[in-house]
């Protein structure tokens, strides 16, 4: 997946693009299949057969089981640029930092609520960029 962005970012600059429109960073829960089978049912389920990796968090009082999509997008043109996929129960802050571009020179962030706190704010004011709070989107 790296080598496909790398290959848009590359071709895009060909065309004189530059992602330097402001940024969004978001994440979204992505589901997992849920397994609904009896204690009979699951002793007979192959290993291979079962999602191990994906976790269940809490969001907007419910519960999921799944994984998160961090993104970076360039506000104006709409296109991700960085990316990040952990499980659901990682805190959409622990990506910020990786997913910020430190060459787009729009002076605004967009972010929910998940990325605000003293050291966000810092990281963005040695930036020079600040952020725009965006509130959540309902469930």
């Amino acid at each position: 997946m790296e080598k496909l962005f790398n290959v848009l970012d590359s071709y895009l600059k060909d065309k004189c693009y530059l992602a330097k429109g402001g940024q969004i960073i978001e994440a979204s829960i992505v589901a997992a299949h849920r397994q609904r089978n009896s204690r009979e049912e699951s002793k007979a389920v192959k290993n291979c057969q079962k999602d191990k990796d994906a976790c269940w968090t809490n969001r907007h009082r419910h519960s999921h089981l799944g994984y998160k999509n961090h993104v970076y997008i360039d506000r104006t043109h709409k296109l991700v640029h960085h990316y990040a996929v952990t499980s659901a129960s990682i805190h959409d802050s622990q990506h910020f930092v990786s997913l910020l571009d430190p060459h787009n020179t729009a002076s605004r962030v967009g972010t929910n609520s998940a990325y605000r706190s003293k050291e966000e704010e810092a990281i963005l004011a040695a930036l020079g960029t600040q952020e725009r709070y965006q509130p959540p989107r309902p469930p």
